[in-house]
């Protein structure tokens, strides 16, 4: 019986633009030899990157392609277990990681992607059995923690105005959160995200030390 396993949504983009050089060769084997499922939820997500220009297919023509090349097929789990599961990812905020992982969780299935974020926090996360790049390492704020570390951040490089006007605009309509992080993050992996995190960080313990 074949190992059934998940794909994120930045895999099934890459694995549809061929673009299998981003690939570990053990990933790859893993995806050959695997049945390969996707939450609801990457379909939505690759429409929504197909809306705002990020993808020129459609997310329908996406998954069908790779129905026919791999054998992917959207997972039928039950929406109402799959929320559960999503519920207990509480280290995220963004939407569509919360039921990506959810729907795997739910039978504590692997889940393949290179999102640091989700390998540090879904046991069942996979990339490659080699060790990490130690840059990659993340630490686990608490809720509070993190927006300590963001607050400071901000001051220091906004000032105390500024950093307060910036706080009140992201919670008004104004500011539309996926687009903000669509601009900030783009063309950027998940990998190159974590390293110029731990430059800036570094950069500021130089300033201060």
């Amino acid at each position: 019986m074949e190992q059934i396993i998940y794909l994120d949504t930045h895999v099934v983009v890459w694995l549809y633009t061929n673009q299998v050089k981003k690939f570990p060769q053990e990933t790859l084997q893993l995806i050959e030899n695997s049945q390969s499922l996707v939450s609801p939820m990457v379909l939505l997500e690759l429409e929504y990157m197909h809306e705002i220009g990020r993808l020129q297919p459609s997310g329908n023509i996406v998954l069908e392609t790779l129905s026919q090349s791999i054998g992917l097929r959207i997972c039928e789990l039950n929406h109402l277990q799959v929320i559960s599961a999503a519920l207990q990812q509480t280290w995220t905020r963004d939407p569509f990681d919360r039921v990506i992982v959810g729907q795997a969780a739910v039978n504590q299935s692997t889940l393949v992607t290179k999102d640091v974020l989700i390998g540090s926090h879904y046991p069942r996360a996979f990339w490659s059995s080699a060790n990490r790049d130690p840059s990659m390492n993340l630490k686990n704020y608490s809720d509070n923690e993190l927006c300590q570390e963001a607050l400071v951040i901000l001051t220091q490089h906004l000032g105390p105005a500024n950093t307060l006007r910036f706080l009140s605009l992201s919670h008004s309509d104004q500011v539309d959160y996926m687009v903000l992080r669509e601009q900030l993050f783009e063309g950027q992996s998940a990998r190159e995200v974590c390293e110029n995190a731990a430059a800036f960080r570094q950069r500021k313990h130089s300033v201060i030390n």
